[in-house]
């Protein structure tokens, strides 16, 4: 639409400003950690909001769903985890067409001491590569940012009834995106293009799966549990047991 439209274009006129002070404000980040212990202690914690604690939130989301038989929070988990592979794909496809250097691994390098694009598929050069780890090639666009986005936009959808949600959803997706600054794994300019990929890929999965399944499109919709049933069916030479278990 227009207004997609010009919000991509909003974006894109973001990231390159910051593109063009990555250098300054990975400085201003660079000193945090030692400066607050604080920081140094919370930040790896928070990170992995866009990683290891995000996919173990999943699963913890798709157990509860199933125990407690929450027909909508199944649905919203399984279509959560769909948006995070999703996006995890295209991240992974941006980061080996650019091959950009992450700042950390910019600290230590003899040769590019600074932001560095090496270029598609560099990271399979082993001539090129020498040395360096993985590190050296994967920095744009922000794998946990993506991820995290992609996460927090589908409960944000599903759950749009319930402002409080989407506050913590996206606050939380944010902060993610911050703390990749902080662990010097990402240049500011990182930050956007994942959001938007995660923000896509989640927009992306509630759209195909409203349009599946229409039924369950209205925000409050709540399907009422059912009980277990259990009976007795007289055959002729047993008694046979039938059990049901509907959500």
């Amino acid at each position: 639409t227009e207004g997609q439209a010009y919000f991509l274009m909003a974006a894109s006129g973001l990231t390159a400003s910051l593109y063009y002070y990555d250098g300054d404000i990975d400085k201003k980040f660079r000193p945090l950690k030692d400066e607050h212990h604080w920081l140094e202690v919370a930040s790896p914690h928070v990170t992995e909001l866009g990683d290891y604690y995000a996919y173990s939130f999943l699963l913890l989301s798709g157990a509860y769903s199933l125990i407690s038989k929450n027909h909508k929070l199944l649905h919203t988990t399984v279509l959560a985890s769909q948006s995070a592979l999703s996006a995890g794909i295209w991240a992974r496809v941006g980061k080996t067409l650019t091959g950009r250097m992450r700042p950390g691994a910019t600290y230590g390098d003899k040769v590019y001491n600074s932001d560095h694009w090496f270029g598609p598929f560099a990271e399979f050069n082993k001539s090129e590569r020498g040395t360096r780890g993985i590190g050296a090639y994967d920095s744009f666009p922000s794998g946990h940012t993506a991820a995290a986005f992609s996460i927090a936009t589908v409960f944000a959808g599903r759950y749009s009834d319930r402002k409080w949600v989407k506050w913590i959803a996206y606050g939380l997706a944010s902060t993610v995106a911050v703390t990749r600054m902080v662990e010097h794994e990402h240049w500011a300019s990182d930050l956007i293009p994942g959001a938007l990929i995660g923000y896509g890929c989640g927009r992306q999965v509630l759209h195909n799966y409203t349009k599946s399944f229409p039924q369950y499109s209205e925000a409050k919709y709540r399907r009422k549990k059912k009980s277990t049933s259990l009976s007795l069916i007289p055959m002729s030479n047993a008694v046979g047991m039938h059990c049901r278990l509907s959500f």
